[in-house]
């Protein structure tokens, strides 16, 4: 791989599913180079469900990034959200995706003798040689290359380098260049200047900075400057990163910022200077409503209706329940039965199972039996005087009964419900009388024609 250019986007797969819930996409420029760990094993992804991502659901993140790769996580806007480790997600409430930025061990741009294992060479420094005994840094303002501090100055501590042999070894002086080297950039390209420091003798720390002197002779200042720790031969690492915006010669520099002449004792070693070379792996974590259901809990329904789970979110089973008894057969959201009747009304109890756990719901149910009248259509002569009853036969729930007579005449009182009286036969209460029998789902009428029957005269003739 080129370290040279900067790793962009250029192919996009999904490395990973996990119950259909997350994918993961890597953008890189070759990926089947050993510099980056292998794509399947960057991230892995555990959650607080075996199924999915729920509502309000927490999820981590977890990096399976070799220690030798430096990684940071970060929003899609571009907002750093965690240097390294496992990132941990709570409350989710809608899908997201998250980067994760990987970085390839940078290859030193240029960096002559950045571990000083060639001696006193390659470098400019403001300070000055010392000679090579014991008392050689006495002086402030003095610098040895070496392997132990204390082969230069008595007080001074018997550390190791932090690599190698070597390691620059100074007596501090006030706002000094400790390091300077020349190198050449490029146009809009994201380096990263690094080195390692340590205490070699006790009080006053030192303070370093990193710089950049650009060829116009602007100074800019990389990251934060960094305190040396008090526990002398601790090394640190101190880095800051810059973004070049044309092709130029840079002087890169470090500074010690400390002002006081006493302490500020301290080693230097590994620096190098890099240009970024990073793979993003995206994660995208989708998330899934939990089952909630909506709707009243009493029903009413005609004998040709159903009754319907009103849930809302992914469900994979249903089972149906009458009175706490299993319905065999009753698996999908809607229950129906052909035909139902009053004999079935009961609490029935929906248990739903999706990816966002099991719910349940009781619909009590109420059936309306539909209108059926078994009586016919009557025809009747009634005489003068004379009464009629007529009861009809009829079945169903919650029965309305509406009687109108032809012509728009009046109703006898004695005429109610499903009973056809009349008293008292008048030429007034013949005609066609009407009953229609309906509830919220059905209707029927029968019909009962009423003839009037004048009572014939009867006279006694003599014979005489």
């Amino acid at each position: 791989m080129n370290y040279k250019q900067l790793i962009r986007v250029s192919s996009l797969f999904v490395l990973l599913m996990i119950l259909s819930s997350f994918s993961i996409r890597n953008m890189m420029s070759n990926p089947s180079s050993p510099d980056f760990p292998p794509v399947t094993t960057v991230l892995d992804i555990s959650t607080n469900t075996n199924q999915a991502i729920c509502t309000n659901g927490t999820v981590t993140l977890r990096n399976r990034v070799p220690d030798s790769h430096r990684h940071e996580w970060f929003t899609t806007t571009g907002v750093k959200l965690q240097e390294g480790g496992d990132y941990v997600v709570n409350n989710l409430t809608d899908t997201r995706e998250y980067i994760l930025r990987v970085y390839a061990p940078e290859a030193a741009l240029g960096v002559v003798n950045g571990g000083f294992e060639s001696g006193n060479t390659g470098f400019y420094t403001e300070y000055r040689l010392g000679r090579n005994n014991s008392r050689g840094l006495w002086p402030e303002g003095t610098y040895r290359v070496g392997r132990y501090p204390r082969d230069y100055h008595t007080n001074f501590s018997r550390s190791n380098p932090h690599s190698g042999n070597r390691q620059m070894i100074l007596n501090g002086t006030r706002n000094a260049i400790v390091w300077r080297q020349q190198l050449n950039v490029e146009a809009n390209s994201e380096y990263i200047f690094s080195a390692f420091g340590c205490s070699v003798a006790s009080g006053n720390p030192a303070r370093l900075r990193f710089e950049i002197v650009r060829a116009n002779g602007t100074r800019e200042g990389l990251g934060t400057v960094r305190t040396l720790p008090a526990t002398l031969g601790q090394w640190v690492e101190f880095r800051g990163e810059w973004n070049s915006s044309q092709n130029e010669t840079v002087n890169i520099q470090v500074v010690d910022e400390v002002s006081a002449a006493g302490g500020n004792d301290f080693a230097i070693d590994d620096i190098t200077f890099r240009k970024v070379a990073f793979v993003d792996y995206r994660v995208t974590i989708r998330v899934q409503p939990r089952l909630t259901v909506t709707g009243d809990e009493t029903k009413q329904i005609c004998s040709n209706g159903s009754i319907t789970m009103p849930i809302v979110g992914s469900v994979h089973t249903y089972k149906w329940y009458r009175n706490n008894v299993l319905i065999n057969g009753a698996t999908s959201k809607t229950y129906q039965k052909s035909p139902f009747s009053s004999a079935d009304n009961g609490a029935y109890r929906c248990v739903a199972t999706g990816d966002c756990g099991e719910i349940n719901h009781t619909i009590n149910l109420t059936v309306v039996d539909d209108v059926n009248i078994s009586s016919t259509n009557q025809e009747e002569i009634v005489c003068e005087g004379n009464s009629y009853t007529y009861n009809i036969n009829v079945t169903g729930s919650n029965l309305t009964y509406i009687w109108s007579k032809d012509g728009g005449g009046s109703i006898p009182s004695t005429i109610s419900n499903q009973n056809f009286i009349i008293n008292n036969m008048t030429q007034a209460k013949a005609g066609t009388y009407r009953c229609n029998i309906s509830n919220s789902c059905t209707s029927q009428t029968i019909v009962i024609q009423i003839t009037y029957g004048k009572n014939i005269e009867s006279h006694t003739i003599s014979t005489n």
